[in-house]
């Protein structure tokens, strides 16, 4: 957690944070919406073929064992 200006805030405690200036707070990446399985085959290739997921992955979470990478 950090502000705009640049500052690193303490991850616990009151703090002040100075007029005109905002909270910067970064989260990881939720975990979609929806059934997985039910994923359109066209957009899980995509992911694969952009290696942000693997074929394994893809198989296991998916339920699709014919996706080749390209």
């Amino acid at each position: 957690m950090s502000l705009k200006s640049g500052k690193t805030l303490r991850g616990f405690g009151r703090q002040v944070i100075p007029g005109g200036d905002r909270v910067v707070v970064e989260t990881p990446g939720g975990g979609g919406i929806g059934e997985p399985k039910k994923r359109p085959r066209d957009k899980i290739a995509r992911d694969v073929n952009y290696g942000l997921v693997s074929i394994e992955e893809a198989q296991n979470i998916y339920g699709y064992t014919e996706i080749k990478k390209s």
